[in-house]
Order: C-alpha cells, then structure tokens, then sequence
C-alpha cells in the first residue's frame, strides 16, 4: 500500500507538474540504497565490530552445546551407573537450562546491538546523501517506488564515493 502511494504520488508529481519541470529545469537523482548498504564502508566495519563483540561468546554457546550433546549421547548409551546416570541427568538438565537462557540473551543482545549499528549506518547515509544533493543543487532526490533511473540520475556511485572518502 506504501509503495502504491509512493508511485502515486511521484505520478501525479510529475503529470501535474509536467509543464513546470520542463520550464523550471528540475534536478533530479535517484539513489539505490541496497548498493549503499551493501557496499559502504561503514557496513563491513559494522559486521566486522558485531563479530569482535559477539564472536567469543557466540564459540561458547557452540562449545557448550556440544558438551551437552556429549553428554545426551552419553546417557543413551545406557552404561552408566543408576547413580551416574541420575548424576548426568542433574548435569544435563541444569547445562541445558543455563544454555537456553544464555542463547536468549546472546540472541537479545546481538539484535540490539545489530539494530543499532543499522540505524546508526542509515542516519549517516541519509544524511550523505543530503549534503550531497544540497552541495551539488538538486531539487529531487528518490529512493523508493522507482521503476527505473537511468545512469544520468543515479547518484549512488557518487555517495558510495563520499562514504568511502569519510571511512578513511
């Protein structure tokens, strides 16, 4: 529905102001942002920071599972003594309990920290691409609901530009 009031809107924009546009000689751009957040910069540096936070404790949460794993094949082996197999059992229960809550919080922590670091990649690309089109007089940038820019209004080579140029 969203997208539908997008092209709507640019439709009527451009039906409606036709003549002035032609007239008044609109500068317009197109940004593809998928390209943006693909290959900005400040993208690979977000993923790699995730990995130098989370990664330590992400081959944890492996390791144990696969304790527990051991320690589930280890019981259905069913050699162990009746004492030893209560004792696994306790062990088992209580690794198992401990690790989902930890896996809970690895989880809620990751999003978060996932979640900030897109918000924090859109607000600087956003803001590029402002700068940009302000600094170089255009009165019309999009980046939604467009069907197809050619390479004469497609500015997204020159922001990845800037955002290469900022990340050094």
């Amino acid at each position: 529905m969203s997208q539908l009031k997008v092209f709507l809107s640019l439709f009527l924009f451009f039906v409606l102001l036709a003549p002035a546009v032609a007239a008044a000689q609109l500068k317009i751009g197109y940004v593809d942002l998928a390209v943006l957040y693909e290959r900005a910069p400040q993208a690979g540096e977000a993923s790699k920071a995730l990995e130098r936070e989370f990664g330590e404790l992400q081959r944890e949460l492996v390791a144990e599972q696969q304790t527990i794993t051991a320690l589930e094949q280890r019981l259905a082996e069913g050699d162990a003594s009746e004492e030893e197999a209560l004792r696994l059992e306790r062990e088992l229960g209580s690794r198992q309990s401990a690790f989902q809550r930890s896996v809970e919080q690895f989880e809620a922590g990751l999003t978060e920290r996932r979640d900030s670091q897109r918000s924090r990649l859109q607000r600087l690309i956003t803001s590029e691409i402002q700068h940009f089109s302000r600094e170089e007089g255009f009165d019309l940038v999009v980046f939604e609901g467009v069907i197809y820019a050619s390479n004469r209004v497609d500015i997204s080579e020159r922001i990845l530009e800037r955002l290469e140029a900022r990340a050094r």
